[in-house]
């Protein structure tokens, strides 16, 4: 889950826009970000309708103070040694960067 905290932190609060989100995955590993497409969207990847307002808007990684959005990584071994050692409770699989943009333009990243 990605969720907008910037009122709590203390930073002056407003609405966030996730221009992109990127798994980094530990040595070893790989990551492929997991699109799921609902009905709507489905049709709209195969070319039958057009986007709505709506859609557009919920698809542009905008964040209102306290809103969520949420992203799902596959992650596996890239080796094959680290395909037989496997992955376990507690391994290190990586971090997620994302970049934003606030109100006025500035960029962050985390």
């Amino acid at each position: 889950n990605v969720e907008n905290v910037m009122e709590k932190q203390g930073t002056g609060g407003g609405a966030v826009t996730v221009s992109s989100v990127a798994f980094e995955p530990t040595a070893g590993l790989v990551a492929k970000e997991i699109k799921c497409l609902d009905e709507n969207n489905h049709n709209n990847a195969m070319g039958t309708s057009q986007l709505s307002a709506v859609q557009l808007y919920d698809s542009c990684g905008r964040l209102e103070p306290g809103e969520c959005y949420r992203y799902l990584f596959s992650v596996n071994a890239e080796s094959e040694a680290a395909a037989l050692r496997g992955i376990a409770f507690g391994d290190d699989l990586g971090q997620v960067c994302l970049t934003y943009h606030k109100a006025m333009g500035e960029r962050g990243r985390g």
